[in-house]
């Protein structure tokens, strides 16, 4: 069992945190509480993510590696 809320899968890569709560297609809804949870990752800097399939997931690490990259004007 864990606390209500918190994301299926966490990981930290390079130092980045990421929160992934995985939901079945077309049923699956995140509750109140998930999209909040994900809305403060979010605000603290990390990338969180209601996803569905594994390759979303891989695609939001990819997006971070890409944004990493950039040069800040």
């Amino acid at each position: 069992y864990s606390q209500g809320g918190i994301p299926d899968i966490l990981m930290i890569y390079k130092g980045h945190y990421f929160g992934f709560e995985v939901k079945r297609p077309v049923l699956g809804v995140p509750s109140p509480l998930q999209e909040q949870t994900i809305r403060l990752i979010k605000e603290a800097g990390g990338t969180g993510a209601f996803v569905i399939w594994p390759e979303q997931a891989i695609e939001e690490v990819e997006n971070y590696e890409k944004r990493k990259g950039e040069v800040p004007d």
